[in-house]
């Protein structure tokens, strides 16, 4: 990190960007590597999910914007494929999120499905 960065962050903002991007290089580079090309690695997500990275990004209390700001950037210059991975799982996350959430305000409680409009009684 340049010294402009670190004026700038907290200390734990600062061992977060560290411990990723050391287990970017020493344990999800080599497990990207053994992936194929133009496929799924599937042990390459089971990784960033057993290290914690892939939990913080579906509870939204866990991460700040600036803590997932440093994930990435850990990532991306430890091992860009975990970078993707990563960033492609949240991306499906907050679609679904957000579908939920949408679903669950317009019936009122959490979880349950809307009646379909055909079954409804006029």
């Amino acid at each position: 990190m340049s010294d402009a960065l670190d004026l700038h962050l907290t200390s734990e903002q600062r061992e977060l960007y560290a411990r990723t991007r050391a287990l970017a290089e020493d344990e999800l580079a080599p497990i990207a590597a053994a992936g194929d090309d133009g496929r799924v690695n599937r042990p390459l997500v089971q990784a960033l999910a057993g290290h914690g990275l892939l939990p913080r990004l579906f509870d939204g209390s866990q991460v700040s914007a600036i803590e997932l700001c440093l994930i990435r950037e850990a990532l991306a210059r430890g091992c860009t494929e975990a970078e993707t991975a990563f960033a492609l799982q949240g991306l499906g996350a907050y679609r679904s999120s957000r579908r939920a959430r949408r679903r669950c305000r317009r019936s009122g409680s959490p979880g349950s499905r809307p009646e379909p409009r055909w079954r409804r009684s006029r």
